[in-house]
């Protein structure tokens, strides 16, 4: 059975990777999206955090954020929060592409080298 792994942003949100879907908590919000109805994900790193922009096959989108750094410049990320997020995140990729669904994977407008959209071994692609 897949442990459930959370993630706290300082942002506000918490995220939940449950065994067949996410989970947002915010001010009180829950949004579910199963992975099996997730049909793009959009990434972008941001000084050692980032954002995955998940969007549904009914059209809602979700978005994941990592904590970020408070202060001028945009310092980034530090530990544990950093590692947090990369373990959460490759996860995520993960437990879509067992799903085995076609799922589009696009990198964000802040990355500063290729995306590699799964995170995970080849054996784990379909």
């Amino acid at each position: 059975m897949l442990e459930t792994l959370r993630l706290t942003s300082n942002l506000g949100p918490i995220f939940l990777l449950g065994p067949e879907s996410i989970r947002r908590l915010d001010n009180g919000k829950e949004t579910v999206f199963a992975y099996d109805n997730i049909t793009r994900v959009r990434a972008m790193l941001l000084g050692g955090g980032g954002v995955i922009e998940l969007s549904a096959g009914d059209g809602r989108k979700m978005v994941v954020v990592s904590s970020r750094e408070q202060g001028r410049g945009s310092p980034r990320l530090k530990e544990p929060a950093r590692s947090e997020y990369i373990s959460f995140a490759t996860e995520l990729h993960r437990r879509l592409a067992a799903t085995g669904n076609s799922i589009q994977f696009v990198r964000g407008l802040i990355f500063k080298k290729a995306y590699d959209p799964l995170a995970i071994p080849d054996a784990l692609m379909p």
